[in-house]
Order: structure tokens, then sequence, then C-alpha cells
């Protein structure tokens, strides 16, 4: 265990600033948390409450009228179609983002459509299960895995695959840059839109927000079985849609239900006794977000929109998820899987304990039952419980 900040006065008072920051975050609500003993009657006033308020930090722009998307090609796969098309949400920005259309659908034959969203790194080819947007593009693990588009097609819905902004084709010289593109550009990328009062959040979920609604409007998608699937960094803008768009037929969150405000709470300076850690990277971070709620509380806000969440997470806050969808009396529309590793209670030796204080980030996810190198989408879970929700 690493060691957690320390005073040796005597009026528990800081003298190192990270020590006296490190008191506020553990002194620290946010205005809009959740509250378990909520009256279920009081739910729908608070969960708008927090719409407003995100909606508020994310800052979107509000650019004159853009053009609708454009496609740019159309070829057929086994069993489907994949078409590459253009978004333009602001002025000076393109988006490209492909579609997989089942065959057999058409303005005659609609079909739900589900928004397919990559972690990290991962671009949306990889999604689709084609080739890297450029040669040389920096391997990642679980590409036989985190095809998601492609598993939702196979199965009989319209997926389209978004990049995260800065990865992909949307990253600053790929032939020059390579990998240092995809870390240090989004670095700079994060630190100058919340310089600019935006942050890397939310321009994601603005840009993918655009696509959704254009998805509405095409024929051959029906527009009452439109859902979210979204894996790590993913997740991200896939809880902030989840929120602004409570019509949303169903929503799955590939990842560990995540605090960024107990985390930073439990963990202590530094993993070996010589390095001040940096835990949450600038392109995780919204300016005032903290002050008003954490990543669960839009989990939470999403109710009674059915959920999947696909690889567990600390103890308390699974309580906590369980006792907001209880409070909007949708207790059925939310569903937890553990990963493999934990899936056995007996494995989830944290459960039903205390968090420390001081920890390294190694226990910190132990105790949150995250598996780290089998962080992957689980299609073999995601993919029969979208088929339940949109094709039932």
């Amino acid at each position: 265990m690493s060691t957690d900040y320390q005073t040796d006065r005597p009026d528990g008072r800081f003298l190192s600033s990270l020590g006296f920051k490190q008191y506020l975050i553990q002194h620290h609500t946010p205005r809009l948390a959740f509250d378990p003993e909520l009256p279920p009657a009081e739910f729908a006033t608070w969960q708008e409450r927090v719409r407003a308020k995100l909606r508020e930090l994310m800052r979107y722009p509000e650019p004159p009228s853009q053009p609708v998307p454009q496609r740019l090609w159309s070829e057929p796969r086994d069993g489907y179609r994949i078409e590459k098309w253009e978004s333009y949400p602001e002025p000076g920005s393109v988006v490209p983002f492909l579609m997989l259309v089942p065959d057999g659908v058409n303005a005659s034959n609609p079909a739900p459509v589900v928004h397919c969203y990559p972690g990290s790194a991962h671009p949306k080819e990889w999604l689709a299960g084609e080739e890297a947007p450029w040669p040389g593009y920096p391997v990642r693990p679980h590409l036989d895995k985190n095809d998601m588009a492609r598993q939702v097609v196979r199965a009989g819905m319209i997926a389209i695959a978004v990049d995260n902004p800065g990865t992909g084709e949307l990253v600053e010289q790929p032939a020059t840059l390579g990998q240092s593109s995809l870390g240090a550009g989004r670095v700079k990328l994060s630190q100058d839109l919340i310089a600019m009062g935006r942050s890397y959040v939310g321009l994601s979920a603005y840009q993918k927000h655009i696509i959704l609604d254009w998805s509405r409007t095409l024929p051959f998608v029906r527009p009452d079985r439109i859902a979210l699937s979204a894996h790590s960094l993913g997740t991200e803008p896939a809880m902030v849609l989840g929120v602004l768009e409570p019509g949303l037929a169903a929503v799955v969150s590939n990842d560990y239900l995540a605090s960024q405000i107990i985390e930073e709470q439990h963990l202590g300076p530094s993993d070996d006794g010589s390095r001040i850690r940096n835990t949450i990277p600038l392109w995780h971070l919204i300016p005032d977000f903290w002050l008003w709620f954490d990543l669960n509380e839009l989990l939470a806000a999403m109710a009674p929109t059915p959920l999947l969440l696909t690889e567990g997470g600390h103890w308390s806050l699974i309580r906590k998820m369980q006792q907001a969808y209880a409070t909007a009396g949708a207790t059925d529309a939310l569903e937890i899987h553990q990963y493999p590793a934990f899936a056995d209670p007996a494995a989830r030796i944290a459960d039903g304990k205390p968090l420390p204080h001081g920890l390294t980030l190694a226990e910190y996810l132990l105790a949150c039952n995250v598996d780290v190198p089998n962080h992957y989408y689980k299609g073999t879970v995601a993919i029969p419980w979208l088929r339940q929700h949109l094709l039932s």
C-alpha cells in the first residue's frame, strides 16, 4: 500500500498544497449526488436537474446551420454493407464515421440502430472489423473481441461507429507523428479545449450527438429503437448522451462502474514513493464537473432507460446504481455483470468492506474487481442483451 497524504500538525492542517487538495476532495460531496434516501416522487426532479446541469457543462456550441452528413462510399460485405460517411458538426470540423447495414434492411423493413463508441486509441475501423485507417497504426489488444460494430450488424441491427476525438482519422499528421499524436496530441487537444471553457468529453459527446440526431431521420432506421454501446473511453460520451437523450431504447456501458472522486479520495500520492501520480488524464476532465456530480451519477440519472454494465465495479457503487433504478421504479431495467475473473463472489475479496485510503492504483482496481488485462468488449453478454431490447 502507498502512504496517504500526511500532516503532523495538531490542528490537522496541511502545509503541503497537494495535501490540502486531498483534504478538499475527501470532504467533498457533489451538489447533485444521488441520495439513496431520495423519495421516488422526487426522482424525476433530481434527474432533470442533473440533465440541465450536464447540458450546461458540456458547453455544446451553437453553430449556424451546417451541411447534413454525406455518404462517401458503400461496399458489400458478407451479410451486410459498410458505408463511410462524413459529418460536419460545426464550422472547421469534419468527423468521418462508418455505418454497417444488414442485408434486407430498407425503408420497408427498418431496423434498430446501435451507435458504437470505442475505447481509448481504438479506431472506428477496428470496431467494424476493417483495416486500420493508416499503415503502422499502433496495434491494440483484443482486436478479435472489440469489433463491436461488426458483432452488432451480424446480429441483425444497424451499427454506426464513430472515432473518439484525436483518434483514428481524427489524429494529427499520422504519417509523421504516429503514436505521439495519440498521446501528446490528445493532451494538447484536451488542455486547449479546457482553456476555452470546453472539454474533450464535451467535444466527443457533441460530435456523436449530431450523428445520433441525424440517424433518427433515416427511413430505414427505427427511431424508437436507438441504442448506445460503448467501451472504455467511449463510455463517457455514452453516459452524457444517455442522460441528455431519455428516449434511448438501451445503453451498454462496457467498463467498470467508476467514480473519479472516490478514486482520488482513496489513492495515495505515489505508487513507488518517488513520483507523484497523475491518475486522471486531461481528456477525462470537465470544468466544474466534480462540483455537481460524478460519473456514476450520470448512469443513475439514465433510469429507467435499460442499462447494461458489463465489467462490475466497487460494491458500494453497484449498490448505489441498484438503489437509483429502484427509486425510479425500474429495477428490472438494470443488469450488471462482473469480469469473468470476479464472477464468483468469493473472488471479490473487498466486497462489503470500507475502501482504505492511501491505495496504489493496482490496489484500488483490485478493490473494484477490475481484471485489467481482460478489459475488452464483452460481446457475449452485450449482443444478446441488445437483441432482447431492440429486436424482441
